[in-house]
This record gives C-alpha cells, structure tokens and sequence, in this order.
C-alpha cells in the first residue's frame, strides 16, 4: 500500500491516495457500494485533515499524485494490476475527477471485466471513467511533472541527403 499527500494549488483540501493492500481485489474495497477496507481511492480533507470524504475510487495504487498548477486540477500516475496477460493492464496517468470511479477490482481502462472479477458488478460498467493517458504495464511515473509554460513546437529533422534529392528533382 502507498499513501501520497499532496494539498489544492489554494490550500483549501488535502488529497490522499491509499493504495490496494492487493494484486487482484481479493479484499474488499471501500467505496460507496462496499465494505470499509479504505483502500483504491483518494480521500479529501480540510488542511487540518477534518471532514474526511471519498474523492475518488478505484484507483489501484495511485503512487504518485500532483496538482496541476495552472488548472488546479488533480492528477495521478496508477499502477495497475498484473497478471492478465501480454500488454495488460496499462498504467496509466489521469485527471481525477471528483466522484468518479476508476475501476479497480472489477473493470479496467473502461468498461473492460477483469477476468478474475466476472459477473461481480455489472452495474458499475457504465460508471467507470477512462483514464486520461495510457501507460506500458508496469511503467506508471511515481511523481509526474506538470508542463509549466507552452512546450515549443517540436524541431522536424531532414536528413541531408534527401534534402539534396529533392532540390534536384525541382530543378535548383
């Protein structure tokens, strides 16, 4: 399990995220349709850390977490599950919006069942919010960085070569 703080670009609320204790959900979750295991989700709270609330569920481990200073808005880097095949299940990196669900036992990247999870909740399905940015598999950021200042354009490189070719093709 890992627990991240991070505090709103006014000081109005903390954010904790409180990692799974698990792989695969084998415990119970804490969220509004479950039991009070208090894991997968980020909790909000005055700076003082009173009026305790669920910001966010089903978050498998969110590792690392930023508020982005421009927008105010929250992020977070997710490790996903393991164990489900070549290529799955992506990290990845997100928004986390305030009452959404991101999925974690049951579903992953939307509405897709975790084959370990079958039949559990369907009615979760049409809840659970697509993350923002895919990850390879093991690979999610443990504190992300946001951009600052407008990135530059990137720079296009043109191989000598064909340059030269194609000033002799236009006739130059």
């Amino acid at each position: 399990m890992i627990s991240v703080v991070v505090f709103s670009s006014d000081w109005g609320r903390m954010f904790v995220s409180v990692g799974s204790r698990s792989n695969a959900g084998e415990r119970r979750i804490y969220a509004p349709w479950q039991s009070d295991e208090g894991r997968a989700l980020v909790l909000a709270f005055t700076p003082e850390g009173n009026n305790k609330q669920l910001y966010a569920t089903g978050l498998r481990n969110c590792v690392g977490m930023v508020v982005q200073p421009a927008t105010g808005e929250l992020w977070c880097s997710v490790n996903e599950r393991d164990g489900l095949g070549d290529d799955l299940v992506p990290d990845f990196v997100t928004r986390v919006r305030e009452g959404a669900f991101y999925g974690w036992p049951w579903f992953y990247i939307g509405g897709n069942e975790n084959p370990r999870r079958v039949g559990e909740e369907p009615t979760l399905r049409q809840q659970v919010s697509v993350p923002d940015v895919l990850l390879q598999p093991i690979l999610a950021k443990l504190r992300p960085e946001p951009v600052r200042e407008p990135l530059p354009p990137p720079k296009v490189y043109v191989p000598p070569r064909a340059t030269a070719a194609r000033r002799r093709r236009a006739g130059r």
